[in-house]
Formats: structure tokens, sequence, C-alpha cells
């Protein structure tokens, strides 16, 4: 039923408390698991200095080694692992990276924001469910 599932992490421990759910879908379903980790730079103009792009180097380094650590822990669940990691809008990059790869279902925390604090800050998770047409899973994390 799922055969690719993908994995929406943000670095966080609040958006890695999904990674238990999407295992045991994955055990399921024998499904393939995509971790994405999506990174926002700011524009490019912003990295136009040597510094600036060094910056931009460092944080997808970062992302790659993050993933990869969350990727071991999964394989060692016998469970097929993939990750990628993307630059720019989030929501964004979530939606069109389902669309484009085959993608079953989107798991993703939830900070769990309602109302007027959603207004202000946005909610990536409320944006994926907006526009991808794809099931979800949602779960809003515990607080540790």
């Amino acid at each position: 039923m799922f055969k690719k599932i993908l994995v929406c992490l943000d670095g966080s421990p609040f958006a890695e408390q999904i990674i238990p759910y999407t295992v045991k879908l994955a055990q399921m379903f024998q499904s393939t698991l995509v971790l994405l980790r999506c990174v926002e730079l700011g524009e490019p103009e912003a990295y136009e200095t040597v510094g600036s792009l060094e910056v931009a180097d460092k944080v997808q380094k970062e992302a790659i080694v993050y993933l990869e650590r969350n990727a071991k822990l999964i394989q060692a669940e016998d469970i097929n692992t993939e990750f990628v990691t993307l630059q720019g809008t989030v929501a964004d990059n979530i939606v069109n990276y389902a669309d484009k790869n085959e993608v079953d279902i989107i798991a993703i925390a939830t900070h769990g924001y309602g109302g007027f604090k959603r207004m202000i800050l946005g909610s990536v998770a409320d944006q994926v469910v907006r526009n991808s047409t794809l099931p979800k899973l949602l779960i809003t994390p515990k607080v540790k």
C-alpha cells in the first residue's frame, strides 16, 4: 500500500518523533523510508561572498550528517532507507519532491500551533496538508 514513505525532518527532536510511526508503517508494508531535510538558506544573492558560500556548504553538510545518522538507526531495523536534502522553501520542496518521486504518503510532525499563532508563524505541516493530494501522517510531538 505504501511503497515509499517521505519522512520530513527539520533536525529537531520534536520532528524526529515521527520516526517510530514511520518505522512501524514501513515494517507493515515493506516500505522504503525517504528521510527529507530541507535547508532554507535565504536568497541566492546573500551567498555570493566566499564566506557565505562556506556557511551554506556547512549547513548542507550538517544536514547530510544528521540524515545519515538517522538512516543508519532505521536501517538497523532492517528497513530500506534513503535520504535527501533540498535547499529552498520547506513546504514547497516537500510537496514537489513527493509529487516527482512516487511517494505514497508524507509523514510530518506538526508543532500544533493553532489560530492566531499559526497565522503569524506559518506552518510547514499546514502548507503540506493544503498543497499535497497525497495521504499524510501527522503527529503532534510530545514535549520532553
